[in-house]
């Protein structure tokens, strides 16, 4: 009815490829929050993969988010002065329509008294060996699809390794037939 009419679509992700949210985020210009760090400031999307921690022999557990540029030390505190000066961004110059921004963010930008850089390495490290918390973390804490070790079934996976062997030859290289 009205031609500025908005629309928006918001949800956590799931998994790869059968995510609608997913779909939806890809098919836009894709924004990502980008900040600078409080060191070098150089602009960057935070990235799980750059949190960085460690025990003390007194057993606490220090954490930082270690900048790609300078190797910097950023921590929680720093998140502040860096979510002021952020920035969206697209990231997708391919869009499929030029009318949708999409827009993604995880739990690392929570702002300072929300959830903190040391909560989230404690969820990370709980979530260890259970896949059902780890697949939480993934698509409710850093805003990500889960991802399935393998697309394909069992059964697509054994077909494939089939080969080619006449009726009743058995190859020298077989050690043992069974059947079942």
């Amino acid at each position: 009815t009205y031609p500025n009419a908005k629309a928006v679509a918001v949800s956590k992700p799931s998994v790869k490829g059968r995510s609608k949210i997913e779909a939806g985020y890809l098919s836009g210009d894709m924004r990502k929050f980008f900040v600078p760090c409080p060191h070098c400031g150089e602009y960057q999307v935070l990235l799980w993969s750059q949190m960085k921690w460690e025990k003390s022999p007194s057993g606490d557990r220090e954490v930082w988010y270690e900048c790609p540029y300078c190797k910097g030390k950023l921590k929680n505190y720093h998140k502040e002065l860096m979510l002021k000066k952020g920035q969206w961004r697209p990231t997708n110059p391919n869009r499929v329509s030029k009318r949708v921004r999409s827009y993604q963010i995880s739990s690392l930008y929570a702002p300072v008294g929300w959830t903190t850089w040391e909560s989230l390495v404690e969820q990370w490290l709980d979530s260890q060996g259970n896949v059902n918390k780890l697949i939480s973390f993934i698509n409710d804490e850093l805003a990500e699809t889960w991802e399935e070790k393998s697309q394909q079934q069992d059964w697509e996976v054994l077909r494939g390794r089939k080969e080619a062997w006449r009726s009743g030859e058995i190859h020298e290289e077989i050690l043992m037939l069974t059947a079942g």
